[in-house]
């Protein structure tokens, strides 16, 4: 069995340099399209790479009340998420918003879900949640900020790169010494070699990439966003859910690999959290900011705010 190293991480002291280093200019683009990379932020480099589905402090409904996630079992966690996407499904219906492949097949597929779930046969289905014609609206409430089981990534290093930066928007605290930030790179081509183990098709990979229709959700399109899955073949429905990182998923289905000197499946850039602000200051130069990757009004209004903020006022 090949040893692999799980993440690659790399520091830099400066925003400059980290910005520089993330530009299409320099040698670490890897090029051309489709980019061969995807991006995360993260504003604590201390943070796993778990969903918001089962990392606290996150909430789901079960229809009845709402639980913070991770629910005690597999069972309860899969009827919470199932649960919360339905009613943010009915509640968008309901106020006439346009919705992803909406149709009478994707309103039988909540139906068919919940019987499994409720004749407890959840453990004799293989891909059973989150199913593939509920992927793209899972895409959509993933991005209003519902949780769901899917990371979003940008196929953008700078769209990463703010959302790392712009927790320090989101915090009362100044910055510790130790404080970084993150950004994690997804190298796709370690993504696909899963094919050599587990055959072509993508349903069959333990991690997955998710796409999801832009036309009718600018935030999505702004942010050239994209989504991974922990895909999980058969769930155990009385053991507590599965939620490891993404790093462990990845080294624990390549640890195969016959190559013998195998590239970490992801790199982690860090930086000083203290270095934000002037991190902040350069994606802003470069038209990256909260207006360009919210378009709106309310975009546009954060964005007064962030600015406001950064000159230290409350």
């Amino acid at each position: 069995m090949t040893s692999r190293k799980a993440v690659n991480p790399i520091d830099f002291d400066k925003a400059k340099e980290l910005f520089l280093y993330l530009s299409p200019a320099t040698s670490n683009w890897t090029g051309p399209r489709p980019e061969p990379v995807l991006y995360r932020g993260h504003w604590s480099a201390k943070w796993d790479l778990v969903p918001t589905a089962l990392r606290k402090p996150n909430w789901l409904t079960d229809g009845a009340a709402w639980h913070e996630v991770p629910l005690s079992t597999t069972w309860e966690q899969v009827r919470a998420e199932v649960a919360t996407l339905k009613y943010f499904f009915e509640e968008s219906d309901r106020q006439g918003l346009r919705l992803p492949e909406d149709g009478q097949t994707l309103r039988q597929e909540f139906q068919r879900i919940e019987n499994v779930l409720e004749e407890g046969k959840l453990q004799y289905y293989a891909h059973f949640w989150p199913s593939s014609p509920l992927m793209s609206l899972l895409g959509l409430a993933q991005h209003c900020g519902i949780a769901t089981r899917l990371l979003d990534w940008s196929w953008d290093p700078y769209v990463a790169a703010y959302f790392a930066a712009s927790g320090i928007l989101r915090t009362d605290r100044a910055p510790a010494a130790e404080d970084r930030i993150a950004i994690w790179m997804l190298l796709l081509a370690i993504v696909e070699t899963q094919s050599y183990l587990h055959g072509n098709e993508p349903k069959e990979w333990p991690v997955r990439v998710i796409t999801a229709p832009t036309a009718d959700n600018a935030n999505l399109r702004a942010q050239r966003g994209v989504f991974t899955l922990h895909n999980i073949i058969r769930y155990k429905p009385t053991q507590p859910p599965e939620a490891p990182s993404m790093d462990d998923v990845l080294n624990a289905n390549l640890a195969k690999s016959v190559d013998p000197d195998p590239p970490a499946a992801l790199t982690r850039l860090t930086l000083p959290a203290s270095e934000a602000p002037e991190l902040l200051f350069l994606l802003s130069r470069q038209g990256y900011h909260r207006a360009s990757l919210f378009p709106g009004f309310e975009g546009v209004a954060d964005l007064l705010g962030e600015r406001r903020k950064l000159q230290g006022k409350p």
